[in-house]
């Protein structure tokens, strides 16, 4: 089946209006809105929650994020559908860019606090034995 002309206008059109929302710098009043819906999101995940965020946010697949936390890869699937849930995401993309805030605008000693490992876990995971085994978990 082809789409006319106009079908594919009407298309674009959403998906260029989709893009300048996405894009588009927010009011200040947004920002200070934001930055505390987003430190109310830290206390919303779990710990391997943020761990599979972090694992995301460095580009990791979800057999390597299976084979780091040493679960199954359809548990590594619930924990980013579960994460899209409690914040109202659609995309890994979206997981990224608020670990991406957080990594950049929170105080590591705060997130370590409320999210339960260190703001720079992934990026160190050897360096944390002890709470990369307490985010392991034997299923299989």
């Amino acid at each position: 089946m082809t789409k006319t002309l106009e079908e594919r206008v009407v298309q674009l059109e959403a998906k260029v209006d989709t893009l300048l929302r996405l894009f588009a710098q927010p009011s200040e009043k947004e920002v200070k809105k934001g930055t505390v819906r987003e430190q109310e999101t830290l206390l919303e995940l779990t710990p391997k929650q943020h761990a599979v965020s972090q694992l995301i946010f460095f580009g990791h697949s979800t057999r390597e994020m299976a084979e780091v936390l040493d679960v199954a890869e359809p548990t590594i699937k619930v924990h980013i559908r579960a994460i899209m849930r409690k914040l109202s995401f659609r995309t890994r993309g979206q997981i990224a860019m608020l670990y991406e805030r957080w990594r950049s605008d929170c105080d590591p000693h705060v997130y370590l606090r409320q999210a339960g490992i260190p703001v720079d876990w992934a990026e160190n995971i050897s360096s944390y034995d002890k709470i990369t085994e307490m985010l392991r978990t034997k299923v299989r």
